[in-house]
């Protein structure tokens, strides 16, 4: 366990580039299924925010769902943030926030979604996570989590037919 935000942001800085090669896939996918089930294109969404977006490739994803919705991308790690600006230099309608998810720099009510994608297990103090998600979040917003869980509870660890419909799905989305 990791006891301050300043270790945990020393850790990911290390283990951006090597987490950017080889975790990408998983961590679309579940982007994939947190966008779904918020309804990110939905024309009543018209903010984002992307708490612990690594290396951008899950963004991508979210901001496909809705183009017109301003999202926010933030990390922990100055590393990955500037892994994500480079994997999204393209995109429009974005804004790269250096920010760790128990102390967000935005003002209450600011957003109409909010996305952890394998953020919450990793944090200092997930409770504050959660209380801060849910300050951040207008009246009504929706707030989305994924976490890495032990393998009997998780279908995208166990499922292989699971991992390839959605991976199929995924893939749709991003062409």
């Amino acid at each position: 366990t990791i006891a301050t935000e300043e270790a945990l942001r020393d850790k990911w800085n290390s283990f951006a580039e090597p987490f950017a090669t080889n975790l990408t896939r998983a961590t679309t996918e579940a982007a994939f299924s947190l966008a779904s089930n918020l309804h990110l294109d939905s024309p009543s969404v018209s903010s984002l925010l992307e708490i612990g977006a690594g290396s951008g490739h899950g963004s991508d994803l979210l901001h496909r769902f809705n183009p017109s919705a301003h999202l926010t991308i933030t990390d922990l790690a100055e590393d990955f943030l500037n892994i994500a600006k480079r994997n999204l230099k393209d995109k429009t309608n974005i804004t790269f926030q250096l920010a760790g998810a128990e102390s967000l720099p935005f003002a209450d009510q600011t957003f109409d979604r909010y996305v952890a994608n394998y953020v919450l297990h990793l944090v200092t103090d997930p409770s504050r996570q959660l209380r801060e998600a849910h300050r951040v979040l207008k009246p009504g917003g929706m707030a989305g989590f994924s976490i890495w869980g032990r393998k009997e509870f998780s279908p995208q660890m166990t499922s292989k037919d699971w991992q390839k419909r959605l991976h199929k799905k995924t893939k749709s989305i991003l062409s």
